[in-house]
């Protein structure tokens, strides 16, 4: 066999020359001394030792190497014992044991085996030493990664802290811009910063000096826990231009106290002006880093800076025009196009929240007259009367328009009390209408006394001449008489027209209420009319020509009420204070809602042309006057009563 071209070098120790060349390998001859240095200087080698002697040597040799050594030994000698096989078994360098008795033609195969397993402990010993290179490369690269990998991951840490740290600013700014958001006024800036910036022990509690619309300069600064708000009797408004020298000088008068160092910010809006400052005992780095904080709440501060100043504008705007509308006597309010009042000032002296004809008139429904529908349909001013309490009240209703909306959504309403001026044009159109009955009625009598005193004499004369039984006498005392009821009725007339003040006499109603019945005879014509007046002395003390005048246009209205048919009662009574005239109709009577509508001035509910409105107005006026009552009976539900009420003469007897 042909030993194979192997780098494993084979050496034989005590071989003689005969078997090495019986042997097909490349065998060398090794001396004992030469033993040594080649365990030493190689790695990888086969020997072949003839003698356990020998081999033992070898293998002594080797345990005293500190490196290991992958050498193999072929042993051979005439006997081995078991011992011998054990020891060398357990040595793991001896590859084969050869009885020298064997041929040594078997040597081969035993030198090419050994080789083969060398060669395989030497590929193996290259790839770990590769192995061993690579790992020491790879964790030299480990090593550099873990210091790269260590030193990013403390600069991400330091990031870390860095972006927490932001977040935490971010967080405590966006807390403290709420909270800025929902001051109302100085004291409540000046509370929040002292308590935002509790943290820097070094600062003391913040000042604001501001002047807002040229108006003097305060300082808003802290005594103990209390706030002070003091004006600064400097005019020197160039405190907030000046240099921290000047204004720790006018701080120290002011507050009466030495100021310290100070840092501060300005705001400056319109003719606003405001400087926030702070007394501290900061170091340099200390004090920028408080700076850093401060301008970072630097915007948010002038901000709510600006709206506390425009606040305090609108306030001061909103009390002037307060103080003038409340020291308007005229009710002035705001309404809602639901009537609703949404402000008003101390005359309209109601609540907000409801609506203006339920606080004004006590209705349920809007008042007859109001404007405020108009004016939200046609966007524009209005005009109406209504009639509350006996009032007139003149009602102007004004859309309140702003730029962009189209239709409001607020009405300004002004009430203007009218009731004096028309109960005047109502007295003058009374006076008018009472001067035109008398001038009609002078004509009337003067154009008919004439005749009638013809009628009268001759009827006189015919008299004395006709005798008593004669039929003709009898028809002569008629013409008398209808000549005297006529002369009455004339003298009725004239007395009714007369419009002069006249001192009141002690007159009985039924008299009155006689003399008054002829001059509506005509419109009583087509009713059923029942009059029941008292026996009872029933004399009161009145103007009878203005009472005659509330008689008649209470029983006008009556027939006027009914149209073309129904029943009319005149009823008097009298007890021991006063003297009461009933007047009943069976018309449609008063609805409800006008109930309390019926006696203002002006109002009526006849058509165009057919009515003033004045007659209940002007007789009420006119009751009142003499120290009655005239008012509508509402527990009436069928047709309508007008009751007056007069108080009985002092020399009236009392009733038995």
């Amino acid at each position: 066999m042909v030993s194979p071209s192997l780098s494993i070098p084979v050496y034989s120790l005590g071989l003689s020359q005969q078997a090495l060349d019986q042997l097909k390998s490349n065998v060398h001859m090794l001396t004992e001394q030469e033993v040594d240095s080649f365990l030493r200087s190689t790695n990888h080698l086969l020997i072949i030792v003839h003698g356990k002697e020998l081999a033992n040597k070898i293998l002594l040799k080797s345990k005293s190497l500190k490196q290991e050594k992958y050498f193999r030994l072929i042993i051979i000698d005439q006997k081995f014992s078991i011992e011998d096989i054990t020891s060398y078994s357990n040595s793991g360098l001896v590859f084969k044991i050869v009885c020298a008795r064997n041929k040594f033609t078997e040597l081969d195969l035993f030198i090419h085996q050994a080789m083969e397993k060398l060669l395989e402990i030497q590929e193996g010993e290259d790839i770990i030493t590769k192995v061993r290179v690579q790992n020491k490369v790879l964790s030299e690269i480990n090593e550099n990664l873990e210091d790269l990998v260590r030193q990013r991951t403390e600069n991400l840490e330091t990031k870390k802290l860095e972006v927490e740290s932001k977040i935490r600013r971010i967080k405590d700014l966006i807390k403290f811009i709420k909270s800025l958001s929902q001051v109302n006024n100085f004291d409540d800036l000046i509370l929040l910063l002292r308590q935002e910036f509790i943290k820097f022990h070094k600062i003391r509690s913040p000042l604001l000096i501001y002047v807002l619309g040229g108006s003097e300069m305060r300082c808003i600064s802290f005594q103990g826990p209390q706030i002070i708000d003091q004006v600064i009797a400097s005019h020197d408004t160039d405190i907030f231009t000046s240099d921290s020298g000047h204004v720790r000088e006018i701080l120290a008068n002011a507050l009466e106290r030495p100021i310290g160092p100070l840092t501060d910010l300005k705001f400056t809006f319109a003719n606003n002006r405001g400087i926030l400052l702070f007394e501290h005992s900061f170091s340099e780095e200390e004090l920028n880093l408080f700076k850093q904080i401060l301008e970072e709440r630097a915007e948010p501060l002038r901000v709510a800076f600006e709206r506390l100043a425009l606040k305090w504008h609108a306030h001061l705007i909103s009390r002037q025009w307060s103080s003038t509308f409340d020291l308007l006597k005229d009710p002035i309010l705001i309404v809602d196009r639901n009537y609703r009042v949404v402000r008003s000032n101390k005359n309209f002296s109601r609540h907000q929240g409801e609506q203006c004809f339920s606080l004004f008139a006590g209705r349920s429904t809007p008042c007859v007259g109001c404007p405020l529908p108009r004016a939200v349909e046609n966007q524009a001013g209005e005009k109406g009367k209504i009639n509350i309490l006996e009032k007139t009240f003149e009602v102007e209703a004004f859309p309140i328009v702003v730029d962009g909306i189209d239709e409001s959504s607020n009405l300004i309403v002004h009430y203007k009390d009218i009731t004096h001026s028309v109960n005047l044009q109502g007295q003058l159109v009374q006076s008018e209408k009472m001067a035109a009955i008398g001038m009609l009625a002078g004509n009337i009598a003067h154009e008919l006394n004439n005749p009638l005193t013809g009628i009268k004499s001759l009827t006189q004369i015919l008299l004395s001449e006709v005798p008593a039984s004669s039929p003709a006498h009898s028809d002569l005392l008629e013409v008398q008489g209808a000549a005297d009821r006529c002369e009455q009725i004339i003298k009725n007339l004239l007395e009714f027209s007369t419009n002069e003040n006249k001192d009141l006499v002690e007159i009985a109603l039924r008299d009155v209420v006689h003399k008054t019945i002829p001059l509506v005879k005509t419109a009583l014509h087509y009713f059923n009319t029942k009059i029941l007046l008292t026996d009872v002395d029933d004399s009161i003390k009145v103007d009878p020509q203005l009472l005659q005048q509330v008689i008649f246009n209470l029983i006008n209205n009556a027939c006027q009420a009914m149209g073309g048919s129904g029943s009319i009662m005149i009823e008097s009574e009298a007890s021991d204070k006063s003297v009461i005239l009933r007047i009943r109709d069976t018309g449609p009577g008063v609805p409800m809602d006008l109930q309390d509508e019926i006696f203002a001035p002006f109002f009526t509910t006849k058509e165009e042309g057919q009515g003033t409105g004045l007659g209940l107005s002007v007789s009420r006026s006119i009751i009142e006057k003499f120290g009655g009552k005239l008012y509508l009976n509402k527990e009436i539900h069928e047709g309508s009563e007008f009751v007056i009420e007069l108080p009985r003469s002092k020399n009236a007897p009392t009733d038995r």
